[in-house]
């Protein structure tokens, strides 16, 4: 019953060697630099310091709601973003405007009009 219980946990096990070397860590190296800049991307962030990484993904902004963007060295990199304006009666985006809210980064197709 022992052994029947070991190989049955043993089964479950991933085998880590096989998941290494199926690992490209070319990939995992951008990746991991990807996460690192959206980390760095917080409530607050000036609306500046934001499109130093992120570009608006089209269409347009008729609203203070969320919107969507694009990571700058990949279109299928995104997050959706709410700013703050610098002042209630603000007219348009400023540079000033800070970060609201801010999605996870999540892979999505680029949209092509």
């Amino acid at each position: 019953m022992k052994i029947l219980a070991l190989l049955l946990l043993l089964a479950l096990v991933p085998d880590v060697s096989r998941a290494d070397a199926a690992l490209n860590s070319k990939l995992y190296d951008q990746l991991s630099e990807v996460l690192k800049a959206c980390s760095k991307l917080k409530p607050g962030t000036s609306r500046a310091e934001f499109l130093k990484v992120f570009a608006e993904d089209g269409g347009l902004s008729v609203s203070r709601g969320p919107h969507r963007f694009i990571y700058q060295e990949c279109p299928n990199i995104k997050v959706d973003v709410e700013f703050n304006p610098k002042t209630p009666d603000q007219k348009g985006e400023l540079p000033t405007d800070t970060i609201r809210s801010i999605s996870k980064p999540y892979l999505e197709p680029p949209f092509f009009d």
